[in-house]
């Protein structure tokens, strides 16, 4: 057209054509991408209305299965309750057998109507005898119920209470918030302090510090080079002595005593003079409220680490405080090292390994995920150990631990594989654990490892989530051949079942020596296995299950007892409110990471929910950024406290403590130790 000066009618009339046929084109095309677009938002409305119903549907089976479990666990318990009651009117009419020759003669009717009666009932009891034994809800697992047993046999006979222990037996495990004259006396008679007793009373103790900054500081560093280390170790002596009192821990063995001079040379308890904190500053858990199932319906099949969800599904800890709570019942391992025997020291390592589960019960809330290289140190000089972690490796996650205590050692790697498949949270443990155990009995060093069982959360669907722990557990005794099985039963569809815990403590010739079991969540009760064979449930429930501590003779005992819960905000249990807490002569020892010094974690912990969220972007980014840099310049990153390196007993891989971490504490050398937050 632009070479001919004058189109001609034929060249005008091809282009109109073809402009036609193209606008014809195109509306053709507009109507097939339309009916297309239609088309696949019918399919994706229609498939929505499907996983609606779905989902719907779910949702109304899991409450009416929640409700007929509520409603059979309700029957069976009315059942064994009425089933007691009948067997003890059966034994009290056999007590007074014997005095029925000396009733009236016109009572003899009635007597025979009683008898066939009793009759009757034996008949019942001896019918579902074989149900009973079958039964979850038997001997072991009922801990509740004998808990109320010992305690009213502690009531009816105080003699039980107050009479010696057996040579072999421990002190009573004494409850997290239980700091009572009792308890003080007792210990007071058992074992002696191994800190000088100071003529000041706590507070006195405050005299050491000023209203800005503890005076520790100032002295440690004025202290000269040659006289550092024992003056930090007569400080700590002073600072143990305030806290605890009398209520310590002796060293009996020369490791022991070797262990506890260690501990205290390197000031593990300098900055622990305020004591532990007993409440947050917040009453109530006011977090906006948000449909769990509408944030993570869209995450299904995806790693829970990787997840990233709103801070109000976040509670005011730190996955290395996690970790700190297996901790809360460490007198177990002081008990489990008073024993002679080797297999009753596995039977309360094994319930030391337990015991830290009973703070999952309400704990649905996500705890805070570490940033790389955080740390976070927990000391208890009432209880003489020290824990110190590490944040090792960002993915995947990992934490490494490391906790010391004269009579024993506590480390592993918290490394999970997570999944949500939708209905349920599910978590497998991968990171070996270790205890090195001190007996008082010699000078041998034991070496325990496990693995711990799976976790579960369930019912996110009917909005009511649960924490379940299930599977099996091998507690391993490397130095003495002897090991514990432990089974965590899964939550079935009888809710009598859920929590339940069973297990057997075998010798180095395989030979089953204890038998444990309960609850989790309340209360683990264990007993002797005699050559007899198992003792019947009638047998066991004697005054003997009261006294304090194990028994030889086949009868049932209490190793663990869960502290008790008193509502707290974000369902914090006692000994985790104590963590995180910001104690003013604690702060000028601790390192720029540790987590008690992270600002999103202590808003949230404080009420203020957007400055938290904001916080936690900050903080997320800022570590993105520190690792596209290391990207940047092919530089590795390396922990600061651990090393990864093979244990010589089993082999296996391990994060080994370097030492440093205290000694760099001491000296007040940790401000330069990294800027995370």
């Amino acid at each position: 057209l632009i070479d001919q000066e004058e189109p001609s009618p034929e060249v005008w009339l091809t282009i109109k054509k073809s402009l036609i046929n193209t606008s014809t084109i195109f509306g053709k095309l507009k109507d097939l991408t339309y009916k297309r677009d239609k088309r696949l938002v019918d399919m994706v409305s229609k498939q929505g209305d499907v996983n609606n119903v779905w989902v719907q549907s779910v949702k109304e089976l899991e409450m009416e299965l929640s409700n007929k479990t509520e409603r059979l666990s309700s029957i069976d318990k009315e059942r064994r309750g009425l089933k007691k009651i009948l067997h003890k009117k059966l034994l009290e009419s056999h007590a007074t057998a014997g005095n029925k020759e000396s009733l009236e003669n016109d009572k003899e009717q009635e007597s025979d109507t009683t008898a066939s009666t009793l009759g009757q009932i034996a008949k019942f009891i001896s019918a579902t005898k074989e149900e009973d034994e079958a039964s979850d809800a038997d001997e072991f697992y009922d801990a509740a119920e004998l808990v109320d047993e010992v305690t009213e046999l502690t009531e009816a006979h105080p003699e039980i209470s107050t009479a010696a222990a057996p040579k072999h037996a421990p002190p009573p495990v004494p409850n997290e918030t239980d700091n009572d004259s009792q308890y003080v006396q007792d210990e007071k008679s058992k074992i002696e302090s191994n800190v000088e007793k100071t003529s000041q009373k706590f507070e006195k103790q405050n005299n050491l510090v000023t209203e800005d900054e503890p005076k520790t500081d100032q002295s440690l560093k004025n202290f000269k080079a040659e006289d550092k280390e024992s003056q930090v170790k007569e400080k700590t002596k002073e600072i143990a002595s305030s806290v605890i009192g009398e209520k310590t821990i002796v060293a009996v063995t020369t490791v022991q005593k070797r262990k506890e001079e260690y501990l205290l040379k390197e000031g593990s308890y300098l900055g622990y003079e305020d004591g532990i904190r007993k409440r947050l500053s917040m009453d109530k858990d006011d977090r906006p409220k948000i449909s769990l199932w509408a944030v993570l319906k869209s995450m299904v099949g995806k790693d829970m680490t990787r997840m990233t969800l709103p801070v109000t599904f976040n509670e005011p800890t730190s996955l290395l405080q996690r970790v700190a709570e297996d901790l809360e019942y460490s007198e177990l391992l002081d008990q489990a090292a008073t024993f002679e025997d080797s297999t009753l020291r596995t039977l309360y390592v094994a319930a030391f390994t337990a015991s830290s589960y009973a703070s999952t019960t309400k704990r649905v809330a996500k705890p805070f995920n570490p940033l790389l290289g955080e740390t976070f140190e927990y000391s208890r000089p009432d209880k003489q150990y020290r824990f110190f972690t590490e944040q090792v490796s960002h993915h995947p996650p990992i934490s490494a631990t490391w906790t010391e205590s004269p009579r024993w050692d506590f480390w592993g790697e918290s490394f999970v594989d997570t999944k949500f498949n939708g209905r349920s949270f599910n978590v497998k443990h991968l990171g070996l654990w270790h205890i090195k155990l001190r007996p008082n009995d010699n000078e041998k060093e034991e070496l325990y490892t496990w693995k711990k069982p799976n976790n579960t959360v369930i019912g996110i669907l009917i909005g009511n989530p649960q924490v379940d722990n299930h599977g099996e557990v091998n507690v391993v005794n490397h130095t003495t051949g002897d090991h514990c099985k432990l089974y965590f039963k899964a939550r079935g569809w009888r809710s009598s079942g859920a929590y339940e815990i069973t297990g057997e403590v075998y010798n180095k010739k395989k030979q089953k020596v204890w038998i444990l079991g309960g609850h989790w969540n309340e209360a683990i009760f264990a007993k002797k296995v005699v050559k007899d064979g198992d003792l019947s449930l009638e047998k066991t429930r004697t005054a003997a299950s009261a006294g304090n501590g194990p028994t030889d003779d086949g009868t049932k005992f209490l190793i663990w007892k869960a502290n008790d819960r008193p509502e707290e905000p974000f369902n914090l249990t006692p000994f985790a409110i104590t963590l995180n807490a910001p104690q003013p002569h604690l702060l000028p020892w601790l390192p720029p990471t540790d987590t008690r010094l992270r600002p999103d974690q202590r808003a949230m912990e404080d009420g203020r929910y957007d400055e938290a969220g904001d916080e936690k972007f900050r903080v997320e980014e800022k570590q993105r950024a520190a690792r596209r840099k290391r990207e940047e310049n092919n530089l590795e990153y390396h922990p600061q406290w651990f090393v990864r390196d093979t244990h010589p007993i089993t082999k296996a891989k391990y994060w080994r403590y370097t030492g440093k971490y205290w000694v760099k504490r001491r000296d007040h050398d940790l401000k330069d130790c990294g800027d995370i937050f």
